[in-house]
């Protein structure tokens, strides 16, 4: 809807237009992507662009210190634009935006690529879900944010935390959430079994209902599974001293995975849940009125629209037959990351505190992508839009996206699981296993 081991071993980051349909599939190939370019020899370094505007091909950061560089991506690119005048009129230091290829996938490929050459830029905009491997592989310089921590929303602050120190600024906010019909289904669920009853109710009347429109498809789909799985108990890493994750508390294999696995197995038994839907299929059967319900992210809201289907957003409710139970979506936060061969690593630090992090920049930023503001005031702006408001308030109860490089590992296995799970394996046996091969990876890596 992707992260780092030491000695550029491969280590999910892929978005498209800033709107990610996280797959494990393209988590994996981002991240493995990412770690085999930083062990390149350096030789197939593009020649840096004369200009320092727009190019698919970065250009160095050169010249005198009076200048900083900003890799955008085409969508941010405009607000950060905007900031540079004001900023140089006040600091005398010239803010340069060059626009990067078409998606914040390209920044991180040229910035593991080019940057330890000397032809990055001072700072570039990117995912926290990048930390964990571009901080081991020694791309990043860690952030300041001074006196403005109370100002950003807790999560997205945290996902930019590694080894106890935060490497970004979160501008943004991206995750899942629950899109109900508010037509076929009119009440909003207190738990996942009475959508379940809800939407097999519908079904009955009609066979070509999706009682829960949950993508999953032919490779399984960990990302889209989470709510549910984390509803159900489960998690993936244990957290370090420091309130970030820790790859030494695997938790995939552990009992409440196992619980959440079960009840997959479950729903999926019931025919509220059909291991074929894929992303697509899923937003065509909200779409068309043919499922109350749909567990999507921002990127599915347009075509909604378009759709006509009156919908609300809101939170994935938990279990009823599950202990305490709590679902949560895994948050990726959008920001601006300061690489660890800045040219101008003291006027970066000037642009994100005295410039970057203000209410007129982070409303900028973040309404490029229609995501919700990592800025307290930018939020509380944001969120009288109603769609806003419902992704925000599930992001804020969420926790954020695991920043480390060993989620490559994680991310296929975990989908397989589900998809084994859904295709009538032990749910016990299979999480089991899960939990060892993951643990293999991570020790053989």
């Amino acid at each position: 809807m992707m992260r780092n081991v030491p000695g550029c071993r491969a280590g999910r980051a892929g978005t498209v237009g800033g709107m990610m349909r996280r797959t494990a599939t393209l988590v994996a190939a981002g991240t493995a992507a990412l770690l085999l370019a930083a062990c390149s020899s350096g030789s197939d370094v593009a020649s840096p662009s004369p200009s320092a505007s727009a190019s698919d091909t970065p250009s160095a950061s050169a010249g005198p210190t009076s200048t900083v560089l900003i890799w955008s991506d085409p969508a941010h690119a405009p607000a950060l634009q905007a900031s540079a005048g004001p900023h140089q009129d006040a600091t005398g230091v010239e803010i340069l935006i060059q626009t990067v290829g078409t998606d914040l996938t390209k920044i991180r490929d040229d910035i593991t690529r080019l940057a330890p050459q000397g032809q990055g830029p001072d700072l570039f905009v990117g995912q926290s879900d990048w930390v964990g491997a571009l901080v081991d592989s020694g791309l990043l310089a860690p952030v300041d944010i001074g006196t403005s921590t109370d100002s950003f929303r807790p999560v997205a602050l945290k996902g930019f935390l590694y080894e106890g120190r935060t490497f970004g600024v979160p501008f943004a906010t991206e995750n899942l959430a629950l899109l109900r019909n508010t037509d076929l289904a009119p009440k909003s669920p207190n738990t996942i079994e009475a959508m379940a009853r809800t939407g097999l109710a519908l079904k009955g009347k009609n066979k070509k209902v999706l009682p829960i429109a949950l993508p999953v498809g032919r490779q399984g789909d960990a990302y889209h599974w989470y709510p549910m799985y984390s509803a159900g108990g489960g998690a993936i890493f244990g957290q370090d001293a420091q309130g970030g994750y820790s790859a030494e508390e695997l938790e995939v294999g552990q009992p409440g995975s196992v619980e959440a696995a079960k009840e997959l197995a479950a729903l999926t038994e019931d025919g509220a849940l059909d291991k074929d839907t894929t992303t697509d299929s899923a937003l065509t059967a909200f779409t068309s009125g043919k499922s109350p319900y749909l567990i999507s992210g921002p990127w599915s809201i347009e075509p909604i629209r378009q759709s006509g289907v009156p919908f609300v957003v809101e939170p994935v409710p938990g279990f009823g037959d599950v202990l305490a139970s709590r679902s949560q979506a895994m948050v990726s936060s959008q920001g601006l990351l300061q690489s660890a061969f800045a040219r101008n690593p003291d006027g970066a630090a000037q642009y994100l505190s005295t410039t970057a992090m203000t209410t007129e920049v982070m409303s900028a930023l973040a309404s490029s992508g229609g995501l919700g503001p990592a800025w307290i005031a930018s939020y509380e702006l944001a969120a009288t839009d109603p769609v806003i408001a419902g992704f925000g308030a599930y992001a804020d109860a969420s926790t954020p996206m695991p920043n480390l490089a060993q989620m490559a590992m994680v991310w296929p296995v975990l989908s397989q699981a589900e998809l084994d799970v859904m295709s009538g394996k032990d749910p016990a046996r299979t999480m089991k296993a899960a939990g060892r091969a993951i643990q293999a990876a991570i020790d053989a890596g």
